[in-house]
């Protein structure tokens, strides 16, 4: 069985499977954030972390603060904070909040000036969404199309080479019409007839007369005189 021979219900329903087994192998992982391991914050430090960043002027309290969705009850954080002990270094921190309040509208009314990313590509109905979707496109609509593109062209003629020699094959019913053909072509009688014997020599032109050449200042032609 060829690829081009698969029809496009196939080809979807093999998609199908494949988004099935990756979103139950990508998307049920329980995990908290990227996985790193990072010193650990707990709410009394975070919280007086934020109230810096409500002074009106100095450093930013924080670096890369990503809030990640909610799992079990609890939103993981990770980021970066500031080492007061020396404002040009920031520290790892990783933080577990509790789902209620929402820590992304308390930084948005609170804490304006405290900037951070919201890890929606962690979300679970965004990761079953995409692991599902990636086998359905790449499988069940990328590849039978291009399969159908590459099958409809036609091949490249085949050279085929005869030799001289060689007898070509003339259908019976195409002898009459081409002994009508021929009889029609009349030859002109223009053209003749080719023979194998040699030509006979073209006679040259006839030699000119000697001639003898007297004078005292130029050149003047003497007759010879002819013997009668």
């Amino acid at each position: 069985m060829k690829l081009r021979d698969i029809r496009l219900w196939q080809w979807l329903f093999l998609a199908i499977a494949f988004g099935i087994v990756l979103v139950w192998v990508h998307a049920g992982s329980d995990g908290f954030g990227d996985g790193a391991w990072r010193p650990g914050l707990d709410r009394s430090q975070f919280e007086s972390y934020l109230g810096l960043s409500t002074l009106p002027a100095g450093s930013e309290i924080f670096h890369n603060l990503t809030i990640y969705p909610n799992r079990d009850g609890k939103t993981y954080v990770s980021g970066e904070y500031i080492d007061l002990a020396n404002q040009s270094r920031y520290r790892k921190f990783e933080y577990f909040a509790d789902e209620s309040p929402d820590l992304r509208e308390l930084l948005r009314t609170k804490y304006p000036s405290v900037h951070f990313t919201y890890a929606w590509w962690q979300d679970r109905p965004a990761q079953r969404a995409f692991w599902f979707g990636l086998p359905l496109c790449l499988i069940g609509l990328i590849c039978p199309t291009l399969i159908r593109v590459f099958a409809s062209k036609p091949p490249r003629a085949a050279i085929v080479t005869r030799s001289a020699a060689e007898p070509v094959a003339v259908a019976p019913s195409q002898i009459d019409e081409l002994v009508e053909e021929t009889a029609l072509v009349q030859p002109s009688a223009a053209v003749a007839a080719l023979r194998s014997e040699p030509q006979e020599p073209v006679p040259s032109a006839a030699t000119e007369e000697d001639k003898n050449y007297e004078g005292e200042f130029y050149p003047v032609a003497r007759h010879p005189a002819h013997k009668e």
